[in-house]
């Protein structure tokens, strides 16, 4: 694919992927599981027995802090009850004003990762040749192991961000191999190369801190009549 189209083709995810929210979903979802974490450990029950431990050491300074008559020196301390209240009130304030956002319908359709859409090319090109066995009376029809009712049309991989270039060296293999048993013009997968510097503009339209490869579904661009650049 021309350098210019395949750089279009780019913006064009990264525009729809900002104007869809794509990444304030991401980053409510690092925050959802951050609170998680926090949450976790407060169930810790090697911190509810500290704080035994803590409040007994407590309660025997404040015994050691009474003079003979039985007044007491220094004025008593705040109880960490007191603190962790605070701290609750506070947590419930920020979960409400990070309430987890829907996930955007674009995330449907895309494939993010070279693990996620490796293995979609690997079950697309299984069904795709079984299908082609299937019409040569080679074999039977595909099954339900084998049906994929979701194909992927075109799958962008950042090859001038990629070091090294063997950890995608596999996917032009799947993409021709998908291509080779396809019956049709329209089934085949387009494979586009994209320029340095493409993989940083991707990982921040996504929210995500790296995104090397992406793969575009069909059901995505006959969804998007706007997406002229893609037909």
């Amino acid at each position: 694919m021309d350098r210019k189209l395949a750089a279009s083709l780019r913006d064009s995810v990264v525009n729809a992927a900002t104007s869809a929210g794509v990444p304030f979903y991401q980053l409510s979802r690092g925050r959802k599981h951050r609170r998680g974490k926090k949450q976790d450990s407060k169930l810790d029950p090697k911190d509810e027995s500290m704080d035994v431990i803590s409040s007994s050491s407590k309660r025997k300074r404040k015994t050691s802090d009474m003079d003979v008559e039985g007044k007491a020196i220094d004025a008593p301390r705040p109880t960490k009850k007191r603190k962790r209240d605070n701290d609750d009130i506070s947590d419930d304030v920020e979960r409400q004003q990070l309430k987890p956002l829907p996930q955007p319908e674009l995330l449907s359709s895309i494939l993010l990762g070279i693990n996620n859409v490796t293995r979609h090319l690997e079950n697309q090109l299984q069904h795709l040749s079984t299908v082609k066995r299937a019409l040569n009376g080679l074999t039977a029809g595909p099954t339900a192991a084998t049906n994929l009712s979701i194909p992927l049309k075109y799958v962008l991989v950042c090859k001038g961000d990629i070091d090294p270039l063997p950890l995608v060296a596999h996917i032009p293999h799947l993409v021709a191999g998908c291509n080779s048993n396809s019956s049709d013009d329209a089934s085949l997968v387009i494979l586009v190369p994209l320029p340095k510097g493409s993989e940083l503009l991707l990982a921040q339209a996504f929210g995500l801190p790296r995104v090397s490869v992406l793969g575009i579904m069909v059901r995505f661009i006959t969804s998007n009549s706007s997406w002229s650049v893609l037909k």
